[in-house]
Parts: structure tokens; sequence; C-alpha cells
């Protein structure tokens, strides 16, 4: 049902073969149709002048084809700046301020959907222990089957 490809720059394409991306993202189109699945490709963002920002489909790497011939883009934004100053609290062991800590950790951006009338932009707080993104500062994370084993199998 669904096909994960991490990462496009892993396919090897030269990074300015922008034909070479663009027929990749077609046969992938194609394919999703014919099987009536989900293919996700995972791309890299440009490097900009930082990373305080969230960045939109413009920001792709590689051909604008990538992104004109999905149905759907997502784009994943870490709060480097929350980090950062939760990091500075830490190492000079005062309070991190209660607006910083309100904010999200991360946001999930749902730059175009072909099939959709929304473009929603969905705020997630990280979840340490579980290694969860929540849906609120105060949320619980979902138990996970096996967690504990799987993280035991990785700890040597």
């Amino acid at each position: 049902d669904l096909f994960v490809i991490d990462n496009l720059a892993k396919c090897g394409f030269a990074e300015d073969d922008y034909n070479g991306q663009k027929a990749f993202v077609d046969k992938l189109t194609e394919f999703a149709k014919e099987y009536r699945v989900h293919v996700a490709l995972v791309c890299h963002m440009r490097k900009s002048e930082s990373e305080d920002k969230p960045n939109d489909k413009m920001g792709v790497k590689g051909s604008g084809a990538i992104t004109d011939m999905a149905d759907t883009f997502v784009a994943v934004w870490r709060n480097k700046p929350k980090e950062e100053a939760v990091r500075r609290a830490k190492a000079t062991n005062t309070d991190v301020p209660a607006d910083v800590l309100d904010k999200p950790d991360a946001l999930l951006t749902c730059g175009k959907q072909r099939n959709g009338e929304s473009e929603p932009k969905i705020a997630l707080w990280f979840d340490q222990g579980s290694c969860q993104y929540l849906e609120g500062p105060h949320s619980r994370p979902s138990p996970l089957v096996g967690f504990s084993a799987m993280e035991s199998r990785y700890e040597a």
C-alpha cells in the first residue's frame, strides 16, 4: 500500500540532472496510479541562510518537476531555535521560558494537495521517552507493542 523511497539523492541522479529527476517522478506517479498505492519520495531541501524558519515546496533541492508532478507535498521542519533555547537554559541551569516551551518542536506542513481542499499545518511536540511526536505539549504518547524489546536490541 505504501512505498517509501529514502531518498532522491540516493537514486543515482546528478544534482543537475533535472530531466532524469522529472522522468523518475513521472514513473513513480504512473506506478502509484497503476497499482493503486502511495509512493512517498523523500527529498532534501536546498541549503538556506538559516534553519530558523520552515521551508516550502520551492525549497526542494532538484528539479521543480518533483513537486509539480507530485499529488501531495509535505514538509517536516524541526524547531531548531527552540532546541537551542532549551539547550542554553540547561547549560546555564535556568528555566526555559514558558513562551518557548509552548512552541511546537516540529511542523508538518502540507504545501500541496491535488485531491484535497486544504493544506494544513500541523504542530507537533516530541516526547523523548517514547520517541513519538504528539499533537500537543501535554499529550500522552501511545503505548507501542514491543518498543522496549526493540530498544534493548540496539543498546549494545
